[in-house]
């Protein structure tokens, strides 16, 4: 949770709020992110305790969406990222469902919603609910995994303005004259089911794909489109991607290689994906009840199409149901699967590198769980618990000769391998990304601060010296970036890359502001040069190291 504090854009306003049986706030209501409320959060997130019991999302989600819609008064055109993560699982997910899809709707795509299931137990159906109706994606980590990477990624992701308004073109324009026009309810209903008579399917239907609306696509995260066509539609040899962004519409011809694949899982997966949007009410037919207000359109058409799906494809699904057939037989003894031979495994690959163990006391059912929330750019509803870190080192092994697979980089510091350094280094950095010029952090590098000073002081024409200070925070955060660009990203580049970029940002305004004795004719010169000298100063202490 302190990483995701100290990743959060400038400006944005966010607040963190602990759920289980109960919930509370930080906050009465989102507050600006800015140093105050920075420090606020983190003495917070430092306190927070697995005491809220159960898991109960819907009334913390019903209280995260309604008050950030009332601040949206103050902030019109910030967008909401809400990101919810749970270890739990709950009884009411179609009601969790169609309170974000009603918010949704108001909201006119400045809302989305993010989620992480943490532990074995979680529930994926809610996890992955909750992300699919609120424009998301989710992602799920074991007990023994980090969590940090997949949540900075959702991070990062929430902060991007996101490529939206989707189309696909399936078929080729030649093939369908009338591809254009809306079909009517009548033209979807058979599109699966075989007719009685040997007549071909008289629907002007060519085609139905599923997900039947194309959600925004995320950097990093694999989605997949199904597209049944019709048999008198012959497959296109090219699809056609249309989307918009900031920077204009986007169109992308994408050729198609025939394949023909023995047995249907490929049908049964894209039947499957259509029965999840039947049953959560995103398909096509209901678009059709929207566009057409078709009342003989109703349930029990859509209760058809899915037990349809489910027969034909032997699928169960909230309408069908598997049954099972036992029959006996006789088992035949095998016989007790024997150790391997000494000599092979003493011969077992060896861990070259050290291993770490992350034991995590997540939330929900058992324990209680905390959720953080932002608003402009980014708000959001988490819900977590830190975990508790053990590390243990094994002896690193290295052949006799040279080896070189052992040498990654030129640099051998010790500590890389160390998520905690990466912790503990970021703790130095500000709210707005700068590395200040304290006592920590000299000590961090073994120096008072007279050895940095001096050394890069030593780049000034002497003759400018006097009349041309440096600030000295433009030292600190350049030789924070440079450190962590050359020993903490070769392991760690995913956790770190939001906090590298706020102090990039940050160094590019104090070399405006108080970079008159940097080299250079104009800014982006000057923060180059400060950075190469930041670069040779990093590189003498890791070699010193």
């Amino acid at each position: 949770l302190e990483l995701i504090l100290r990743s959060l854009p400038e400006d944005c306003i966010f607040n963190l709020v602990s759920f289980g049986s109960n919930f509370t706030s930080l906050f009465p209501e989102s507050k600006p992110y800015a140093e105050e409320t920075f420090k606020i959060a983190l003495d917070h997130a430092k306190s927070m305790d697995a005491s809220y019991g159960g898991t109960e999302i819907l009334s913390v989600l019903q209280w995260v969406l309604q008050t950030s819609q009332d601040k949206r008064k103050e902030y019109i055109d910030f967008p909401t990222a809400i990101f919810v993560l749970t270890d739990g699982q709950v009884y009411n997910v179609d009601q969790i469902v169609n309170l974000i899809s009603d918010s949704l709707s108001k909201r006119n795509d400045q809302l989305r919603l993010f989620s992480l299931g943490i532990g074995d137990s979680v529930s994926h159906n809610l996890v992955e609910s909750i992300s699919r109706a609120g424009k998301g994606y989710a992602q799920f980590v074991t007990t023994q995994e980090r969590m940090d990477k997949k949540i900075i990624g959702m991070l990062k992701n929430a902060v991007k303005p996101p490529i939206k308004d989707y189309k696909i073109t399936w078929i080729d324009e030649k093939s369908s004259t009338n591809n254009d026009d809306k079909p009517s309810a009548s033209s979807f209903i058979n599109f699966f089911k075989k007719l009685s008579s040997d007549a071909a399917i008289t629907s002007s239907l060519k085609y139905c794909s599923t997900p039947y609306k194309i959600p925004i696509l995320y950097s990093g995260v694999r989605f997949i489109i199904y597209c049944f066509l019709s048999k008198e539609v012959s497959p296109p040899k090219h699809i056609i991607l249309e989307a918009t962004c900031d920077d204009g519409p986007i169109h992308l011809e994408v050729p198609i290689d025939p394949v023909t694949l023995q047995g249907s899982k490929i049908h049964t997966l894209g039947a499957r994906k259509m029965i999840q949007e039947f049953e959560e009410g995103s398909s096509y037919l209901h678009q059709i009840m929207q566009s057409n207000d078709d009342n003989n359109l109703d349930q029990r058409i859509v209760r058809e199409q899915i037990v349809d799906l489910g027969k034909r494809f032997s699928l169960a699904s909230r309408y069908t149901r598997l049954n099972l057939q036992i029959s006996e037989a006789k088992i035949t003894p095998k016989s007790e699967l024997q150790p391997a031979p000494y000599a092979s495994r003493c011969f077992s690959p060896i861990p070259r590198q050290p291993s770490d163990l992350y034991a995590m006391s997540a939330i929900g059912c058992k324990v209680s769980e905390a959720s953080l929330y932002l608003d402009p750019v980014v708000s959001c509803s988490v819900s977590m618990n830190l975990a508790s870190h053990i590390s243990f080192e094994e002896e690193s092994f290295k052949s006799d000769g040279n080896d070189d697979e052992n040498e990654e980089s030129s640099f051998n510091v010790k500590h890389v391998e160390n998520i905690e350094i990466l912790y503990n280094f970021l703790r130095l950095q500000s709210y707005d990304g700068k590395f200040l010029a304290s006592k920590e952090f000299y000590k961090y590098f073994d120096d008072s601060g007279d050895k940095i000073n001096n050394n890069l002081k030593k780049s000034i024409p002497k003759a400018e010296e006097e009349n041309k200070l440096i600030k000295e925070e433009i030292w600190t955060t350049s030789i924070a970036i440079k450190y962590l660009e050359i020993v903490l990203f070769p392991k760690f580049k995913e956790e770190s890359e939001i906090c590298f970029e706020k102090a990039m940002k940050i160094l590019k305004k104090l070399v405006i502001e108080n970079g008159d004795g940097c080299k250079g004719n104009n800014s982006e010169e000057k923060v180059k040069w400060v950075l190469e000298k930041a670069e040779e100063w990093i590189t003498k202490w890791v070699n010193e190291s």
